[in-house]
């Protein structure tokens, strides 16, 4: 529901910036899961009513996806409408680990490669493939809250605060040096939802900036020390219902 604004926007950004994308790789979300199981867990975590919620936006981003597709007359709504709007050559694999992505990358004369919601881990293959490598796109003020859907985590601890970390990637989860970081603050009227929204907002801009440092082979990072981490799974139906019970909103 949010990657395809976060996408427009950035690469609008790119394409000001003067930056070239040579291509992206779209990878399934169900690595482990079916569509179907993946359906059940959501009904489970969320419960009936914040389930018919989800289920209406997704149906009308659906909707204004093909709208796009057809007529242009909106914005962009999925991912393939960001790739039609700019005209990215595309890369589908079940893995991005895939002997076949790797030499996508590491022929096309890549400089670097930007993980944005990735179901997997980048193995060693990949993470060399890139000149400069490859950075991850995280919500959260690393090196808390590695791992799975940081925001619904940050939310149910009543953190005042979440944010965004880029950062260098590595063959653990979320551990390599930050080379951008922001704060947003969390009010008590914000959902998991208006989080999502908020760190879209600022996301962009922020990438752009962690570019223009490694363009710029800026060396100043910020420590991701292992020893303060905090890491947290997918959230399970349990944890769906004690964040319910606390007070907290999906929408």
């Amino acid at each position: 529901m949010y990657l395809a604004s976060l996408l427009d926007d950035f690469l609008d950004m790119l394409s000001k910036s003067g930056h070239v994308v040579e291509g992206i790789v779209v990878s399934s979300p169900y690595t482990k899961n079916s569509v179907i199981r993946e359906i059940r867990y959501r009904y489970e975590l969320y419960g009936l009513v914040d389930f018919l919620r989800m289920s209406f936006r997704v149906l009308k981003n659906r909707s204004l996806s093909f709208v796009f597709e057809v007529s242009h007359l909106v914005g962009c709504h999925s991912v393939g409408n960001v790739v039609k709007k700019y005209g990215i050559k595309t890369y589908y694999a079940e893995s991005v680990n895939s002997k076949g992505v790797v030499k996508f990358v590491a022929t096309s004369d890549i400089d670097l490669m930007i993980s944005i919601a990735s179901p997997e881990v980048f193995r060693g293959k990949i993470l060399k493939a890139p000149q400069k490598g490859c950075i991850n796109y995280h919500t959260a003020l690393l090196p808390k809250y590695r791992g799975r859907q940081p925001l619904f985590w940050a939310l149910l601890n009543d953190e005042k605060e979440v944010g965004i970390s880029i950062h260098e990637m590595d063959e653990s989860i979320d551990s390599g040096a930050i080379i951008v970081q922001t704060k947003v603050s969390v009010s008590p009227e914000d959902s998991l939802h208006s989080l999502y929204l908020k760190t879209i907002e600022i996301g962009p801009r922020l990438l752009l900036e962690a570019i223009k440092k490694l363009e710029e082979e800026c060396d100043e990072r910020i420590p991701n020390d292992s020893a303060q981490a905090t890491y947290y799974s997918v959230p399970t139906r349990e944890d769906g219902r004690r964040f319910k019970q606390s007070g907290k909103r999906y929408f």
